[in-house]
């Protein structure tokens, strides 16, 4: 996933899922996985493991699994051009505060306050998966979510802190990671932040050279992030 090898990870949990067999919990968590993993390359099979995953999953057993289940339906909406249930969001993050703080955050919330203008609920959610990212002592993960705050603060006006964010998020993770998959975005978001700021050159030279490492079709939803700050 992290690579953007979508069908490959798909196909793994696929094979999981057969083989949890009759185990309902089992079966629920991996299709949780399998869901939000889907989301970007096959939105209709998402949404058909979701609804099917829904109707087993124990939600005072497994609060968390149900919980990404919600948010992830919720997404699909959007997908299919329908308006989103954002009802199942809501329902979502309260199952997962339910879960407690050592629960795994769902990355679609924060994108989500972020692409909505919600700065607030975007300065919240970031400070959640901070404190997650801390007590696991992953900084990586904590780096590539530092960007969309960066990008929320860009779009609310501040400019010199968003700056400061993203250069600290996009160093960080060129130090200790291959630049690519989901971690090539804090450098797409900085390129948008430089094209809007008039830093052309640093954007294309930014984006080529990421763009050139996602030809494979497999990897086509990361190289479409990336075509669309090219394109703009």
């Amino acid at each position: 996933w992290d690579d953007g090898s979508i069908p490959l990870a798909t196909s793994y949990l696929e094979r999981a899922l057969e083989v949890a067999g009759d185990d309902p919990p089992l079966s629920a968590r991996i299709s949780a996985r399998l869901v939000l993993i889907t989301v970007p390359g096959d939105p209709a099979r998402a949404w058909q493991h979701a609804e099917r995953a829904v109707e087993h999953v124990d939600g005072e057993r497994d609060p968390l699994v149900l919980s990404s289940l919600l948010i992830d339906l919720c997404l699909l909406d959007l997908f299919a051009g329908r308006p989103p249930r954002t009802d199942l969001m809501r329902r979502g993050l309260t199952l997962e505060e339910r879960a407690g703080p050592s629960a795994y955050p769902h990355p679609v919330p924060l994108i989500w306050f972020q692409c909505t203008d919600d700065l607030e609920a975007t300065r919240e959610r970031h400070a959640r998966e901070a404190d997650w990212a801390r007590d696991h002592s992953d900084e990586t993960h904590a780096m590539e979510r530092l960007s969309y705050l960066a990008l929320a603060e860009f779009h609310a006006g501040r400019c010199d802190l968003a700056g400061r964010l993203i250069e600290q998020s996009c160093d960080t993770i060129e130090e200790r990671l291959e630049v690519s998959g989901r971690f090539a975005y804090p450098f797409a978001w900085r390129s948008l932040m430089d094209a809007y700021r008039g830093r052309f050159d640093r954007a294309r030279q930014t984006l080529v050279p990421l763009l050139a490492g996602t030809a494979h079709a497999q990897k086509s939803w990361w190289a479409a992030v990336l075509l669309s700050v090219l394109g703009f």
